[in-house]
């Protein structure tokens, strides 16, 4: 699921009066949609986007020289990938020097 943008707020300010006259209960009662506009974005949108299984999958990265990929997860793929790949390098390197000096080499 891809992170969904806010959008606009509920309250349009250009239409309200320039000067409150009287009016601070209105007044916080427009100051309040805003942060209910907010509050409902990130536990309604924001957080279940965050926290479905493939959210890094949708977090783009910058790319990074010798690895692949445009997202946080593409990359992790590829750093893993990279990694394992040099370990098995070692352990074959590893094991060739052990059977030049003629250890026996058990796992």
């Amino acid at each position: 699921m891809a992170v969904t943008p806010f959008g606009n707020f509920t309250l349009d300010w250009t239409a309200k009066p320039n000067t409150i006259s009287g009016q601070a209960s209105n007044f916080k009662t427009w100051l309040n949609t805003r942060t209910e506009d907010l509050k409902t974005y990130i536990n309604d949108t924001l957080i279940p986007a965050i926290d479905s299984a493939s959210s890094a999958d949708q977090i783009g990265a910058t790319a990074i020289a010798g690895f692949a990929g445009a997202t946080v997860q593409a990359l992790l793929e590829s750093i893993a990938g990279k990694f394992a790949s040099y370990e098995t390098a070692a352990d074959s390197a590893k094991l060739k020097r052990r059977m030049m000096m003629g250890v026996k080499y058990f796992g």
